[in-house]
């Protein structure tokens, strides 16, 4: 059987784990252990929310994607701490959400890119067919 704690191999016969010391109760359904992640696969998108977000800065009217851009920047900062103290599962949750905040950083940036392309366009249509009146 499984620690359920650490999820070391124990013998069936053990009262307590040899690896953590925590007390195993013989008999019991084998509970399930939580696998921790590794921490080599836990990525903090700090770069990639930090780059949005200087895009985002620089894009004009860009007001959402600069918040969700400055929410990624915290939840990837908040993911390195996590990693550094070994806690490994808030760190996965906190990738997670950077990464969500990169993507809808991204998604409203390009969004404003676009209207913003439409909006100049549009101007510059505008202005050439008034100095193509004057004339």
């Amino acid at each position: 059987m499984f620690c359920p704690h650490c999820g070391a191999n124990v013998a069936d016969s053990a009262q307590s784990c040899p690896q953590c010391g925590a007390a195993l109760h013989a008999g019991a359904a084998e509970p399930r252990v939580e696998v921790s992640p590794n921490p080599g696969e836990i990525k903090d998108y700090l770069t990639m929310n930090i780059v949005l977000l200087v895009l985002s800065v620089c894009c004009c009217g860009a007001i959402p994607s600069i918040v969700t851009g400055i929410i990624g920047v915290i939840f990837s900062s908040q993911t390195r701490d996590h990693l550094r103290n070994g806690r490994l599962n808030e760190a996965a949750q906190k990738s997670r959400t950077a990464r969500a905040m990169a993507i809808a950083t991204g998604v409203i940036l390009a969004v404003t890119a676009l209207i913003l392309i439409v909006i100049i366009a549009l101007y510059g249509t505008l202005f050439f067919a008034m100095v193509s009146s004057y004339t």
